[in-house]
C-alpha cells in the first residue's frame, strides 16, 4: 500500500445490473464523472507518519456485510461502511466475470470479460500476499463471507477513483440561559485554515544544521477534542516530490516532510495561531556540489516549491498556497 486518494463524490446509475447466472444477479449501481469533475475535486494529502505495518485489517471495526439485491445502490453501500468505521477507502472499479465470481480466500489479479463499474470499500491490505483487502455489497455468499482480496498491482489497473472521507460534528453554541426561550442558534460547521506566512532562510549558517524557518499562521475552529498535526511538504518546480535524505524528514511515501507532532486541539476556537517548523537544508535528497581544479567550491542551485497541510485525526482539511524557494549546495 503505497498512494491514497481522497475525492468523494461517486453517483448512481440506476437500473444496471449483470446477471451471473439465472439464480444470482449482481447489481452495480456507479458511474464515473467526467475529467472536469474530478479535477475540481482535491487530492488527499500525506500526513507525517513512521513506516506503514506490513499488514492492517480493519473488517473488525465494520459493520456487517450487506446485500443490495436487484438495487443499483453500491455507492450508498460503500458510503455507509467507510462513515461506520472510521478511515477505510472508497474506490471504483471496474468488475469482470472473475470478480463476480471471487471465491474463498482468492486474489483477483487477472483481467475477465468486462461486467461493470461497481464501488468498494478497501479495509485492509496485506504485504505477505500483496494484496487489498475489500469489502463487498453482495452478501456473505461472495468472497469470503463478503471480503475479496485484489493484487496490488492489480488494483492500479481496474480502479478509477478512490476516496477518503471522515465526519466532524457540527457545533452548537449553547445558548445563556434566560427567563424568554430564545431560538437555538444555527449549527455552525468547523473552520481550517493555514499558510506560510515567512520563510528564514540560511538559519545556523556555515554548520551541517544548515536550514531554514518556515512560519505558519492556522485557525482551527470547532475541532476541540480530536487530534491535530501540520506538515510541509516539498516539490520539485515540475511538482515532483523531493526525496527525503533523513530519517526524521519524511511522510510515509519516503518523501521529504516536515512538521508537528500530534497536538491534542483542547480549545474551540484557535484562530489565527503562529509557529515556525524548521528544516534543515540537508533533509532534501538534491544535488550537491563539487570542488574544480582551482580549489573553488561550485554549489548547485534547487528550485523547489513548499506547502503547509493541516490534518485533524489524519484526515487533511486545509492546505497553503504553495511557495517557490530555492537551495544551493
Amino acid at each position: 500500500m503505497r498512494w491514497i486518494l481522497s475525492l468523494f463524490l461517486l453517483l448512481c446509475l440506476p437500473g444496471f445490473s449483470h446477471s451471473q447466472d439465472s439464480a444470482d444477479t449482481h447489481s452495480f449501481g456507479l458511474k464515473p464523472l467526467d475529467e472536469r469533475q474530478y479535477q475540481s475535486i482535491p487530492l488527499a494529502l500525506v500526513p507525517l507518519s513512521g513506516e506503514l505495518p506490513r499488514s492492517v485489517d480493519l473488517s473488525k471495526d465494520m459493520p456487517p456485510v450487506g446485500f443490495q439485491g436487484k438495487q443499483a445502490s453500491c455507492v450508498g453501500w460503500s458510503v455507509a461502511y467507510a462513515l461506520a468505521a472510521g478511515f477505510p477507502i472508497l474506490a471504483g472499479v471496474s468488475t469482470d466475470d472473475i470478480f463476480l465470481k471471487l471465491q474463498r480466500n482468492q486474489i483477483w489479479k487477472s483481467s475477465g470479460t468486462p461486467s461493470g463499474y461497481h464501488a468498494i470499500v478497501l479495509v485492509g491490505f496485506d504485504d505477505n500476499v500483496q494484496a487489498f483487502k475489500i469489502m463487498n455489497s453482495w452478501g456473505g455468499e461472495w468472497g469470503t463471507g463478503g471480503y475479496g482480496w485484489i493484487d496490488y498491482n492489480f488494483f492500479r489497473h481496474v480502479t478509477h477513483e478512490g476516496y477518503i472521507a471522515a465526519s466532524f460534528p457540527k457545533t452548537t453554541p449553547t445558548p445563556t440561559p434566560t427567563p424568554t426561550p430564545i431560538p437555538t442558534p444555527p449549527v455552525q460547521q468547523p473552520v481550517a485554515a493555514i499558510e506560510i506566512i515567512g520563510v528564514e532562510h540560511n538559519v545556523n549558517a556555515g554548520s551541517a544544521n544548515a536550514g531554514m524557518n518556515v512560519q505558519l499562521r492556522y485557525t482551527l475552529k470547532g475541532y476541540a477534542g480530536y487530534n491535530g498535526q501540520i506538515v510541509l511538504h516539498f516539490t520539485f518546480s515540475q511538482n515532483y516530490p523531493v526525496r527525503a535524505a533523513l530519517e526524521n524528514y519524511r511522510d510515509i511515501n519516503n518523501n521529504a516532510a516536515a512538521g508537528t507532532q500530534v497536538f491534542y486541539i483542547e480549545k474551540p476556537d484557535y484562530s489565527n495561531y503562529v509557529f515556525s517548523v524548521f528544516v534543515p537544508y540537508t533533509a532534501f535528497y538534491i544535488a550537491v556540489g563539487s570542488w574544480n581544479a582551482y580549489g573553488q567550491y561550485q554549489y548547485v542551485t534547487t528550485q523547489m516549491m513548499m506547502a503547509a497541510d493541516l490534518f485533524v485525526n489524519n484526515f487533511g482539511v486545509a492546505q497553503s498556497a504553495w511557495i517557490p524557494f530555492q537551495v544551493s549546495r
